[in-house]
């Protein structure tokens, strides 16, 4: 018998949930014993369901998780409705217990492996200590840095600014100031967070963890596993052009996939001695994980290919840690979901800081999805199939306490992909707000436009001359703050 429906996986801004292909009990061969011995039977340890938040919920290089999480904590809550962990299904009178989790977080392959290994830890403990509503491990993060990871008034402000506690009245600076020096306070604030991210209905047990939650270490129930087990590897002639500059955001937006938190959910009735464990505590350093290698871990996880990146996905092949590989090598959640990035901008071809949005994809029988998009007016959409086209409708950043007005709107294409010239052209050309019926109209629309981006400056005749596609590829593929001042080539 199977203890899981056929797989279903769900996609959301945050990350992604999924149920594992079903999971078979096999036989049990038992021998015959003598005198007093008795026969013992465990249960496979075999996850049944995954989730992943991504890096996008977290500040680069810290582990303190945003609001941007709650799409992906909804999603858990729902996985978690039909794989009941150990305390709920008690509550139900579930026989054969409840399907406890284990939380496995992971960083990018850049930097030092003990870094990482801590700071893989420390999002670990971060998300553990939300679920559960510890707010003395979360104080422990805010107390001990790391490197760059240090909690501090900018997060107090974060906090106060998801929940009601910044409404009263005094300055926000100087209430974020008042409340990061008071070790009370902010652990008041913190259970206010915890709250508006993950309610306290939905609160988790230490006892739901696959560890039990006996060890003080939190071993078995949540662990760091550093640049160990990356889901992308670029290529050579990529990595070679990130060490080529000392900008290093393409570096970063090319290592998002590997940095990301697992839970993984176990069958029903599992349990673990956690000394037995060989996943090491998040304090620990690396000696454990390394143990736990492949034979040619160091190579899986660092071998470039002269032209083509590496993905788990296609070869199975990336990740060191042989633990960690046969428990997800069925896993829906590590994959690479395609990302697009959408920018909205004003009538005065403007960005809009935090537009608020909301966005129907075409032929989705989901409901439309609504936000806000980041400081400098940019929404991901993840899991976006080719082709495919969305309806998006935003406005101004809205102020607290008033709706969302969608004061524009967009049939948009999402991919524009293996298509003539021309066609590229009108898809674009439409993207950048440029609707009316005929195509030279739209043409000369932008050529008047932004006809001073080209030397000479652009003929406003409709017609799609080599300068004019030139700016429009450009002005398209730069998106800056302020469009018609981007620089072209």
């Amino acid at each position: 018998m199977s203890d899981v429906a056929p797989p279903t996986t769900l996609i959301s801004a945050s990350g992604m949930a999924a149920q594992y292909p079903p999971v078979g009990t096999a036989p049990s061969p038992v021998a015959a014993t003598i005198a007093a011995e008795i026969n013992r039977l465990r249960i496979l340890i075999a996850p049944v369901a995954c989730w992943r938040v991504d890096d996008l919920c977290f500040d680069f290089d810290s582990s303190f998780p945003g609001v941007a999480i709650v799409p992906g904590l909804q999603q858990l809550s729902a996985l978690l409705s039909v794989h009941l962990p150990p305390s709920a299904a008690a509550r139900a009178g579930q026989i054969g217990g409840g399907c406890p989790l284990s939380i496995f977080a992971h960083a990018d392959p850049v930097g030092d492996d003990e870094y990482n290994k801590e700071l893989s830890g420390r999002r670990a403990t971060s998300i553990y200590a939300l679920l559960v509503h510890d707010v003395e491990l979360w104080d422990r993060l805010y107390t001990r840095q790391l490197g760059n990871d240090h909690w501090s008034e900018k997060t107090v402000q974060a906090m106060l600014d998801a929940t009601s506690a910044g409404q009263s009245g005094v300055s926000s600076g100087s209430e974020a100031a008042r409340i990061a020096g008071n070790t009370t306070q902010r652990k008041a604030l913190y259970g206010k967070y915890m709250d508006a991210l993950w309610p306290a209905a939905q609160c988790l047990e230490k006892g739901d963890f696959l560890g039990g939650g006996k060890d003080a270490g939190g071993k078995a129930d949540y662990q760091g596993c550093s640049e160990f087990n990356p889901l992308l590897l670029p290529s050579q002639q990529d990595q070679d052009a990130f060490n080529a500059t000392q900008d290093k955001s393409a570096r970063n937006r090319a290592n998002v996939p590997n940095r990301r938190v697992m839970a993984l959910i176990f069958r029903r009735g599992s349990a673990v001695d956690p000394s037995l464990w060989p996943c090491p505590r998040v304090h620990e350093d690396t000696a454990a994980c390394r143990k736990r290698f492949w034979s040619d871990g160091e190579k899986r996880r660092s071998a470039l290919q002269p032209d083509a990146a590496r993905e788990y996905s296609q070869g199975k092949n990336t990740f060191a840690c042989r633990f960690y590989d046969r428990l997800v090598s069925a896993s829906p959640c590590e994959q690479i979901l395609q990302e697009r990035r959408v920018r909205l901008y004003d009538q005065q071809c403007k960005a809009i800081a935090g537009a608020c949005f909301q966005l129907t994809m075409e032929g989705d029988s989901l409901p439309s999805t609504t936000g806000v998009a980041d400081a400098q007016g940019t929404i991901v959409l993840r899991d976006v199939k080719v082709p495919s086209t969305c309806l998006i409708r935003w406005g101004p950043a809205p102020t607290a306490g008033t709706a969302p007005e969608y004061i524009y709107g967009l049939n948009m294409y999402l991919t524009i992909v293996d298509v003539e010239v021309e066609q590229e052209a009108r898809m674009k050309l439409n993207n950048l707000g440029y609707g009316q019926q005929h195509f030279a109209d739209n043409v000369s629309s932008f050529q008047g436009d932004y006809a001073t981006l080209a030397s000479p400056p652009l003929d406003q005749s409709g017609k799609l001359d080599a300068a004019t596609l030139r700016v429009l590829r450009d002005v398209y593929a730069q998106c800056a703050n302020d469009l018609k001042k981007t620089q072209v080539r």
